[in-house]
């Protein structure tokens, strides 16, 4: 007896469906066994095969830490799997709420804003502060390619702080960040962190509030 490869053939495509990407996830077992484990947290789906038509599943929901086991046939386990990869594709794609109203008070402007620009002392500041973020994005989980692609973006602001007025840079910041944050599919964790790193090293001087 064995899991054959269009069993997992079909547990991949609920994952595409789920709006899930399957290089997000570890695969361990074979023959009789079979694991889909989240590599960025505890949710995992594993299925044992016991019998011609009997599967032992253990699964780690988002709410469960714990998780649980039950048994039941290759249908049945197929529902749960859709069950889960979804309600996980759900979990990951929903920003907490918390991040969005951080972020929006991060760089709160003025009516001055519209038409000032920043000072040499505060463009100096600024770009201190970019180099600083450059240097400790680097000790996120994140790839080389997606780092190259953050710096290039940290640098154009870098350079945009001679042309643009105060309101206009703000503004570009804050959407360069959703944007790259969006646009690499980075852990919802790790777009997190880097808005508390933003929070960390431009409020020190208070000079974008």
């Amino acid at each position: 007896m064995r899991i054959t490869n269009s069993q997992k053939k079909y547990l991949a495509d609920l994952t595409h469906k789920s709006n899930l990407k399957v290089n997000d996830f570890i695969v361990t077992g074979q023959y009789k066994e079979f694991k889909v484990k989240y590599k960025y947290d505890f949710y995992s789906f594993s299925i044992r095969k016991s019998k011609q038509d009997e599967y032992l599943r253990n699964i780690y929901p988002i709410d469960n830490t714990n998780g649980f086991s039950l048994s039941c046939n290759w249908g049945q386990t197929v529902k749960r799997y859709s069950d889960w990869a979804q309600a996980l594709g759900k979990e990951l794609n929903t920003p907490t709420g918390w991040e969005t109203m951080d972020s929006d008070s991060y760089l709160n402007t003025n009516k001055s804003d519209f038409d000032e620009f920043f000072s040499d002392y505060e463009k100096k500041q600024l770009r201190s502060n970019i180099n600083e973020l450059k240097d400790r994005i680097k000790s996120l989980d994140i790839t080389q390619d997606s780092l190259n692609i953050i710096e290039y973006k940290l640098d154009d602001l870098d350079n945009k702080l001679d042309e643009l007025r105060k309101f206009d840079w703000k503004s570009l910041f804050i959407g360069t960040i959703v944007n790259f944050s969006i646009t690499l599919a980075l852990e919802p964790s790790i777009a997190a962190d880097i808005w508390m790193l933003i929070k960390d090293i431009f409020f020190t001087h208070k000079i974008l509030t």
